[in-house]
């Protein structure tokens, strides 16, 4: 096949709105392990043909439902990435904990997130992962991941002084 007809059959496919599939590794229903839960509450994720837990599955960026929650692939993340987001983290927090922006009573907590999300960073394989994203109408976006038999939503947040950087387990 020529360039030419390649690329025309490309066009074509992406006007009549072919949509990239989910991989079938994601399917199914997972929930979250008891040592990497935020606030110790199990949570869930639902992954269908169609649906990526209550977002519509889009496949891909340009495709995204305006006010709707929409999945897709997008972009990929190593593991050395997310050590580095978890260094600035450590950093932010270290700096907010001598300026006294987080209060000395909530020290336990703050070092417990950290120490929860360190252990399963250690977890997570050497690799580069394509990631899959999830957007709402108010712009909340969440990073996922699939290792092994794991998947990981890496969230990271500006929601004020403590850890902002927190990777959640899920297993079937």
């Amino acid at each position: 096949m020529n360039k030419f007809v390649f690329i025309v059959c490309i066009l074509f496919t992406s006007k009549l709105g072919f949509t990239q599939a989910i991989n079938d590794r994601w399917l199914g229903n997972w929930t979250s392990t008891p040592y990497s839960s935020i606030n110790n509450k199990r949570w869930q994720l639902n992954v269908t043909p169609t649906m990526f837990n209550n977002c519509v599955w889009v496949g891909s960026e340009a495709r995204v439902v305006p006010r709707s929650c929409s999945a897709y692939y997008y972009g990929s993340i190593t593991k050395n990435d997310l050590i580095n987001y978890m260094n600035q983290d450590i950093t932010q927090v270290n700096n907010w904990m001598r300026s006294g922006m987080i209060p000395p009573k909530d020290y336990p907590r703050v070092q417990a997130d950290l120490l929860k999300t360190q252990a399963i960073l250690g977890r997570i394989s050497n690799d580069t992962f394509r990631t899959i994203t999830t957007k709402n109408s108010v712009l909340d976006v969440s990073i996922w991941i699939l290792d092994l038999d794991s998947v990981y939503e890496i969230v990271s947040g500006e929601g004020g002084a403590g850890s902002n950087f927190h990777i959640m387990e899920f297993r079937k």
